[in-house]
Order: structure tokens, then sequence, then C-alpha cells
């Protein structure tokens, strides 16, 4: 069962819920295939044929709409906000690609539990696919501008990673996390496991100067759990995360500043997406190998430094 988020609002008149969704993680997609294929007039066609395909069979009446209307669209309120991440991963080489299924790869994470899916093979399928990309940031945004802003961020610069290209599409999950409930902590270890994601802030003095360094870095709630950590693991690969790399002493634990947060995630494989949003059909399988040559190359050198935000 699907627990709700309450997230703030711009309009205090208006008390709105969210959680995240299969809809915004098929939002995602679609931002992603829309930019990468934006580069080729061949590429576009194709999609936006195979997206008036999609509507018009939902909507057999609608026939009369055309295809340069049916752009992304995500029907949040303009008055929501909350902080978000967007995680896209990539199924291993080795990994067999799950088969097109109506049954959706999402989970949520509801508060006081551990990650819960709907999908029964959901463990066996977390661990084939690694990180090829998280951005975002711990700010309250408004949803129906930033998730696409974090989408193409976190796709195209993650300093980690090269921009992911129209080959790999078939091969990516994408993961929405609305971040709520943030509480300050008694100490670095005053969290959960599979609950909370924490964020740590701390200074080191600096030698002959009244200005210490400072540090900070945060964990989503799932990494801890996935990486199968406790809490003094977590902390400890978080430090280093922040960038200090000198001796992680008991005094040094002690002054952390640590807030702790929980969300609410979901996940949705390619494979899922095409299933549900369109139907079944690959909107990418009428894109010719020259096509995805040039796009994956003009993309490459298209790509320069982002907008200040969050890596995780």
């Amino acid at each position: 069962m699907s627990q709700r988020w309450r997230c703030s609002s711009t309009n205090t008149d208006e008390n709105e819920e969210l959680v995240a969704t299969q809809e915004m993680c098929h939002y995602c997609f679609d931002v992603l295939m829309e930019r990468i294929l934006r580069g080729s007039a061949n590429g576009v066609d194709v999609l936006s044929e195979r997206r008036l395909q999609a509507e018009q069979h939902k909507d057999e009446n609608n026939r009369s709409r055309r295809s340069e209307e049916l752009i992304p669209q995500l029907n949040i309120s303009p008055s929501l906000e909350c902080p978000l991440f967007v995680t896209w991963e990539k199924r291993r080489f080795n990994a067999t690609p799950p088969a097109l299924s109506p049954i959706s790869s999402g989970f949520t994470t509801p508060a006081s539990s551990n990650i819960a899916s709907d999908d029964d093979n959901f463990n066996q399928d977390n661990f084939e696919y690694d990180l090829r990309g998280c951005i975002g940031t711990l700010a309250p945004r408004q949803l129906n501008k930033a998730l696409s802003e974090f989408a193409l961020l976190s796709a195209f610069k993650d300093r980690r990673f090269n921009p992911i290209s129209l080959h790999e599409l078939r091969e990516l999950r994408v993961g929405v996390s609305l971040l709520v409930k943030y509480e300050e902590c008694k100490n670095c270890f005053d969290w959960k496991v599979g609950t909370h994601g924490i964020i740590i802030k701390f200074e080191i003095s600096r030698r002959g100067s009244s200005y210490g360094e400072q540090y900070s870095a945060t964990y989503l709630p799932e990494v801890a759990y996935e990486q199968r950590w406790n809490p003094e693991d977590t902390v400890i690969s978080l430090i280093r995360k922040a960038g200090y790399r000198g001796y992680i002493s008991d005094e040094l634990l002690e002054q952390i500043q640590c807030t702790r947060y929980q969300s609410s995630k979901y996940r949705t494989t390619y494979q899922d997406y095409v299933m549900s949003k369109w139907h079944g059909e690959d909107p990418l399988s009428s894109a010719d190998a020259v096509t995805v040559a040039a796009v994956d190359e003009a993309l490459r050198q298209k790509v320069k430094a982002g907008k200040t935000c969050v890596v995780l």
C-alpha cells in the first residue's frame, strides 16, 4: 500500500500531498529521449509519430491532434515544491533484459520500513543495475520544472560518467526520489538503515587560519540498505564522499551535524516504460545505426559544465 507524503506548497491555502509515481519516471524517459533525438530530424519525427500513435491508442476519437503538440507533459500542480533526486541506472553487460510485462518494476519507500516493491523479483533485478548518474537538490523546488531539469542533468552532467547516449536507452532504469520529513539527529548514528537518508556537515580547522574547511555530503535512504552497510559504515563512507581524507577520530564523529530524512521513491525500467507508455511498441525501433552514431557524437560535443546541484 502506497503511503502519501506531504510536500510544501507555494500556496498556503493548498494542502496537497504527493508520492513518487510511475508517471514521473515515464516523464523522465520522455524528456531524455526528446533531448537525445533532438539532434536528428528523423529521430524526432519517429518519436513524435510513435507518441501520436500511443495517444490515439488511448483515444481513437483524438485523431485530429498534431504530432508536434505531443511533447512531454507532467500533470503536477505548479505550487508543489519538494527536494528531489533523479537516478539513472544501467543494466549490467551480462544481465538478461527483463521481459516486457504489464507488471511495473517500480517501488516506493514508505516510512519506518525497508524498501518495498510490487515486483516479486525486485531483489534479484535490483542487483543487475549499476549507477549511471544521480543529481538532485536538497532545497525545495517546483516539481513540474525540476523533474525535467534533474532528469537531464543526471543523464548528461554527472561528472563521474560520460553522458548517456542513445544506444544505452534500452538498458536504463530511472528512479525518482522525493525527500520529506527532515529531522535533526542527536548524533551521526541517530537514524535507521532502510528508512532514513542522512546529510552530514562538519568543519576541520586549518593551521594558521581562523576559518575552518567545510565538508558536507548526503546519501539517499536506499544507499545504505542496498550496499548492506550499518550506520557506522555509512557515516565513514559519507565522510570520505564529502572529500575529507584525514584520520576519522571519535572527536570528529562527535562534532558532525547530522540531519535525517525519508523519501518516496519509484523506479521504472525502459522495458516497463515501453509497455505502459507505448503499449509495447518500442519508439526506438525505427532509429538506424547512422542516427545513433550521429546523435551520440553531437551530444558529446555539446556537453559542458552544468548548474549548481548535488551529485550522489
